[in-house]
């Protein structure tokens, strides 16, 4: 639940001191929204003026184990975004057209920072998975090879795209990392099965103790 805290503090940086034309984009998942440390940063967002920062809130209305409180009720959800010194913007998190419209309507805001509403579903369009609970972060196991065969007939135009991305913009001051060193190895052995979020812990407070 600390993205939106890092999220924030980027963006600051960005605005304030960088002065440079990066923005920060930021997923915030419905089930993290309930934590008090987002609600803190979204505040402290609005205080600030980050107009550099869009939060993209993931509302599939599923937590890892039971539905959320609000579930897809979207107007509170606006409402309190308002309420909170942002532009929020309602959409259909499935729909690309509205995405790329809400993603370009948040970079030409420069009033309140801009928080993209998304109503999705979990395990859309995936067979016996979608909106259905206890799937939080699962392998689909051996409804891989159905759901897969499911998706590749959705797929238009394959292999057909004419998008590119933009060419960068280096405007921020160049920091130099090559300094930066864990204060020992990480202890792990070939074939140890360990937790992504526990490796980038692990590997963070070994980071905090060298530098």
């Amino acid at each position: 639940g600390q993205g939106v805290s890092v999220a924030a503090g980027m963006a600051y940086v960005g605005k304030y001191f960088d002065k440079a034309s990066y923005r920060v984009y930021v997923l915030v998942g419905d089930g993290e929204s309930a934590e008090g440390s987002v609600w803190e940063a979204l505040h402290f967002a609005s205080h600030y003026n980050l107009t550099n920062l869009c939060v993209i809130f993931d509302i599939n209305r599923l937590g890892q184990s039971e539905a959320t409180s609000l579930q897809h009720d979207m107007e509170t959800y606006r409402k309190r975004l308002d309420a909170f010194g942002f532009n929020p913007i309602v959409i259909d998190g499935h729909d690309v057209e509205e995405l790329a419209k809400a993603f370009h309507e948040a970079s030409t805001v420069k009033t309140r920072p801009t928080a993209i509403l998304a109503k999705t579903f979990k395990g859309k369009y995936f067979p016996e998975i979608e909106d259905m609970v206890n799937w939080h972060g699962q392998a689909l196991g051996g409804k891989a090879p159905d759901v897969i065969k499911h998706l590749e007939t959705m797929i238009k135009n394959k292999g057909q795209s004419s998008l590119g991305p933009k060419e960068v913009v280096d405007d921020a001051p160049k920091i130099d990392i090559t300094n930066v060193r864990l204060s020992s190895p990480p202890n792990y052995k070939l074939g140890d099965s360990i937790a992504t979020r526990l490796a980038y812990g692990t590997a963070l407070i070994k980071v905090a103790e060298n530098n």
